[in-house]
């Protein structure tokens, strides 16, 4: 496969020129050399070995003439992104000059095939140890499809993630409610008006619990005050049963887990913008700009006079 960021098509010269032509003979010899450049250019890729050409760019006629000619497949695609795409999904890279490309220029595909879904069809790359996939999702409503793509896209990154820290937390809201339980436990030891903080802040954490109960159809204080009772006794990975109809549930063992590392920086971003909005003291009301307002009526001086 070779990838070619530029169209392939006969270059144009920088400068305007003016050619006479006398006669027919001529005027065949001049196309021809277009033709013949082209030619050349062409089998220059066969001879390459390069059965499939993508092109960043237009293609012309006589360019797919002789790739028909030659038997080689001609894939258009206009996207920069894309081209990026392909380049990575069969090891090319873009070649931005017209000539045959170099070996280590050079990619590889398994099959390249049209197949329609959905009335639309889908040209599909297929090669082996690929390191970029694409995942086709179909849906009856539009509605249906967007939470399907949130869902592909929130797994993606969780993996992307686990890559970098493979380290998770119970959820269904344990995690917020311990820590909850642990800043509580704090905050009884820390002196003057700071206590209030610290407890105001453990009661924040209590809206992640709190948004699951009653989300789930359970009443939040009677969720909220069980959970704090389970954390009492140790059992520190206890959470918002959101399917049966028990209040909470070991999140640990129902494999409910959330990634350490999101979590942490959620808690940290939420830090951020609460500091953020305690630094401002003052807050200056915009007024409507304009000059002084005219008579009732709409009437000026003229109408007057």
């Amino acid at each position: 496969v070779a990838v070619y960021a530029s169209g392939i098509e006969s270059q144009s010269t920088e400068t305007k020129g003016t050619v006479l032509l006398e006669n027919a003979e001529q005027l065949q010899n001049y196309t021809k050399g277009e033709e013949q450049r082209m030619d050349e250019f062409i089998k220059s890729l066969k001879d390459a070995g390069v059965d499939v050409v993508i092109s960043g760019g237009s293609i012309s006629e006589i360019a797919g003439h002789f790739l028909n000619k030659y038997k080689i497949m001609a894939l258009k695609i206009m996207s920069k992104f894309e081209l990026k795409r392909v380049c990575k999904t069969v090891g090319a890279t873009a070649i931005i000059r017209t000539g045959p490309p170099l070996p280590e220029e050079l990619g590889y595909v398994e099959s390249i095939k049209v197949e329609e879904y959905a009335s639309q069809k889908l040209t599909i790359l297929k090669t082996r140890d690929a390191k970029i996939a694409t995942i086709v999702l179909r849906s009856a409503s539009p509605n249906v499809l967007d939470e399907l793509e949130r869902a592909i896209d929130n797994a993606v990154n969780v993996v992307r993630c686990v890559g970098r820290d493979p380290h998770f937390l119970p959820g269904a809201g344990a995690t917020e409610i311990e820590l909850a339980h642990q800043l509580q436990q704090f905050g009884a030891t820390v002196p003057g008006l700071d206590q209030y903080a610290v407890l105001k802040f453990a009661e924040a954490l209590e809206v992640v619990p709190k948004i699951l109960a009653e989300n789930s159809g359970h009443n939040h204080t009677d969720a909220i005050t069980q959970l704090y009772s389970e954390h009492q006794l140790g059992k520190k990975n206890m959470g918002i049963d959101v399917e049966s109809g028990s209040i909470v549930l070991d999140a640990a063992e129902n494999n409910i887990l959330d990634h350490a590392e999101t979590k942490k920086w959620a808690l940290r971003f939420t830090m951020d913008a609460v500091l953020t909005i305690l630094q401002v003291d003052q807050i200056i009301m915009a007024k409507q700009a304009g000059g002084p307002k005219g008579p009732e009526g709409g009437g000026g001086a003229r109408d007057a006079d």
